[in-house]
């Protein structure tokens, strides 16, 4: 049974929930669902349509900037029935316009005011909804049925019906396009940008920008299994189907679920590739590390010697597993910082406030693109950054100033409001 395996799976719905709800702010873009007509196959759990928020207006149609949205998964099918009634299960509740209650909304990479998001300001933006759980990766041909309940797990065939819309609209002439995502979508970029590479032009300059998805393989706190087994069980149960190279190598139905997890992805990636994630997510610190609720409270004052000492060590790991993308030199590039955080790319506070070695989350990934793309643009020949990869030093590093409660709470931190950033 999957749910004992994991341990208490009630603290993994909490720690989504909670993660959802500091990742949300507002947009305003329309919604389009995906053609049951055209693309029969793609299908939200429920069996509704998927679909994508576009933002409005006259933007720049040559560069483009897309994004997965996030949410964790169903780690069984009783957890995908009670998921398949929510938001994150089926589109007849999506908001539109939006979207308004999910990562970043029109903020951080996506924002339009070009004193917080300079080089992307006024690119064509795109934000998927999540609807299939588990980061757009299902490939199950037949419907499911749990107890009378029909599900379907089509998070692949969603993929490609949205990237076949967006080219569609223009983006089989975009010059350059970013692939992103947070958290599950952050993970989604890891297991499908080589696909989407494959769709779009050869011509369109492909880059990845995954945020908070490198969940690690890594036991918990106490040395007992943690996610991983959710890992291998999701994998199973949805058939996922990711990165056609790690699954050639790990071909075998023992370890083929390990192309559901972006360390063992990683070394198959080609995609030029920025990774931002916090070395001390506070995510990860309470469904993989599990340190406990008192200890997340403050980690300084009430964590145990034990519990500090896997604090370090969780990150020894992040940073061995990132291995294969530092060297990847001149392709690659890095924003690690040691916030006691999730999601960072969509909000305005980090996305402009976090530093590292002195540099800014967003000025770091725009010397990362300016290695990358020739524009000869203003903002990118204007940004002051030169370093494409920085590293923090370990907690209790405080490059965290934006955050309301400080660098010693890891549970679910605050930001401050977006006018507030700057």
């Amino acid at each position: 049974e999957i749910s004992a395996e994991m341990g208490n799976l009630s603290l993994l719905r909490v720690v989504v929930l909670a993660s959802l709800a500091v990742c949300g702010y507002g947009g305003n873009w329309p919604l389009t669902l995906i053609s049951s007509e055209e693309h029969p196959d793609a299908k939200c759990l429920d069996g509704s349509r998927p679909g994508f928020y576009m933002a409005p207006g006259n933007l720049d149609r040559k560069h483009w900037v897309v994004h997965y949205e996030g949410g964790g998964w169903c780690v069984d099918q009783k957890d995908c029935v009670h998921r398949s009634k929510t938001r994150l299960g089926t589109s007849t509740v999506w908001p539109n316009p939006g979207p308004q209650t999910a990562d970043g909304g029109a903020h951080g990479l996506f924002n339009n005011n070009a004193k917080i998001n300079p080089v992307m300001y006024n690119w064509t933006k795109v934000y998927i909804g999540y609807c299939d759980g588990a980061s757009y990766s299902g490939n199950v041909a037949l419907p499911v049925n749990v107890n009378g309940t029909t599900l379907y797990f089509r998070g692949l065939q969603i993929t490609k019906a949205v990237w076949t819309e967006l080219l569609n609209r223009g983006l089989r002439n975009a010059e350059t396009l970013v692939v992103t995502g947070t958290s599950a979508g952050g993970l989604a970029v890891y297991l499908q940008v080589e696909r989407i590479r494959e769709m779009v032009s050869k011509q369109t300059k492909v880059l990845a920008l995954p945020g908070a998805g490198f969940f690690l393989d890594h036991p918990t706190w106490e040395g007992k299994p943690s996610m991983t087994p959710a890992y291998q069980y999701i994998s199973h149960m949805q058939n996922v189907s990711t990165n056609v190279k790690c699954e050639a190598h790990y071909n075998s139905p023992s370890t083929r679920w390990k192309c559901f997890m972006a360390q063992y992805v990683l070394p198959f990636l080609e995609v030029p590739t920025f990774v931002t994630n916090s070395l001390t997510d506070d995510y990860q610190m309470a469904a993989i590390l599990r340190l406990t609720e008192k200890c997340r409270n403050n980690l300084e004052k009430d964590c145990s010697k034990k519990e500090k000492a896997a604090i370090v060590a969780y990150r020894g790991s992040m940073l061995q597993a990132l291995q294969p993308l530092f060297k990847r030199t001149g392709s690659t590039g890095a924003f690690l910082d040691s916030c006691c955080v999730h999601c960072q790319t969509e909000m305005d506070p980090s996305w402009a406030n976090a530093t590292v070695g002195g540099q800014s989350l967003r000025d770091t990934f725009a010397a990362f693109l300016a290695t990358r793309v020739d524009e000869g643009t203003a903002p990118l020949q204007q940004q002051q950054a030169t370093k494409t990869t920085v590293v923090d030093c370990p907690w209790p590093c405080n490059a965290c100033k934006f955050l309301v409660g400080g660098n010693n709470k890891c549970v679910g931190q605050c930001y401050p409001k977006h006018n507030d950033v700057l």
